[in-house]
């Protein structure tokens, strides 16, 4: 049997819009918020430099246990019908917020550097439910709804360098089927943008994310077959992003931004017919192997490749 990986992608708009905020603190810092407080994103004392490691990321989020999940958020989520009990709703909000309530990585990862955070026993369980191939992916099966699959000269490998995708059924008018799937994810990737607005566990981590972070959030999903050495070209995201590992691996690569080009936007590299080749970027800060429960954190315009050169498909968020 084809093992897929599924991946869900969650963007901020936080690049664009200041904090939504009408309490006197911050929820979790836009730039604006910290050049108020007087903050700085760059400048760090020697003992915090010491300690900003992933595992100090953790440490906060455990400290910060205390702070009570809104619960008017998580029940009208009806978390409690997707997870079948409230509890994992409450894991999820719980992790989200002492994410966003951390010292260390407002202070040394936010707009800074990538940041991944490896799954841990009795830890981030309620991940994996956030999508699957089996049940999420064939709800679509007689639906109206529809994504993307990588254009044709990525799959024949014509061209590996830019991003180019097509759509995912020919006739928009017609319902979708399983079969269209299928034959989409022969050859490469698919995805669903805006996935929140249809599958109610991907809008319920919408949800909780935007009670956590106070910022507009929007989740799309990614779902690749094995053994893709290139499933996305090097590019650049406008957004915060933050991907959570659903099912399978999947291999990424997280670059420093390189040098701008005049009249290229430094945010949408490798797109639109822009090139981004690996010449330009040097050695990647992160390449590491998403498996599911992880999460993994990467700031607008850092430069990222993927690729599921694994016996296991791999499906993020």
């Amino acid at each position: 049997m084809m093992m897929f990986q599924a991946v869900v992608i969650l963007f901020f708009t936080s690049i664009f819009l200041p904090l939504i905020s009408s309490r006197s603190s911050c929820a979790f810092p836009s730039r604006r918020c910290l050049l108020t407080r007087g903050g700085s994103t760059t400048t760090t004392s020697k003992a915090s430099e010491e300690d900003f490691s992933p595992q100090r990321v953790l440490r906060d989020i455990d400290e910060n246990k205390n702070l009570r999940p809104l619960t008017n958020i998580i029940t009208s989520s009806k978390l409690d019908e997707i997870y079948q009990d409230l509890p994992r709703g409450e894991d999820a909000y719980q992790f989200l917020r002492g994410l966003a309530s951390s010292a260390t990585f407002i202070q040394h990862y936010w707009h800074q550097r990538p940041l991944l955070l490896k799954q841990e026993a009795g830890h981030r369980d309620w991940i994996p439910g956030i999508f699957q191939l089996d049940p999420h992916l064939k709800l679509i099966d007689d639906s109206y709804i529809t994504g993307y699959k990588t254009d044709e000269i990525l799959r024949n490998g014509t061209k590996t360098d830019t991003w180019q995708f097509i759509p995912l059924k020919t006739e928009p008018s017609r319902p979708t089927k399983w079969k269209d799937v299928e034959e989409a994810l022969q050859g490469g990737t698919i995805y669903f943008n805006t996935a929140g607005s249809l599958w109610p566990t991907l809008g319920a981590l919408c949800r909780l994310t935007t009670a956590a972070f106070g910022f507009p959030t929007n989740v799309n999903v990614y779902v690749t077959p094995p053994g893709k050495t290139l499933s996305v070209p090097p590019h650049t995201d406008r957004q915060d992003v933050f991907c959570f590992q659903t099912q399978g691996v999947k291999r990424w690569k997280v670059y420093n931004p390189p040098p701008p080009k005049r009249g290229i936007d430094p945010l949408n590299r490798g797109k639109a017919g822009d090139v981004l080749s690996l010449e330009e970027l040097g050695d990647p800060v992160l390449d590491i192997v998403l498996e599911p429960g992880d999460i993994m954190y990467v700031p607008t315009g850092f430069p990222h490749t993927t690729d599921t050169a694994s016996p296991s498909s791999s499906s993020h968020a």
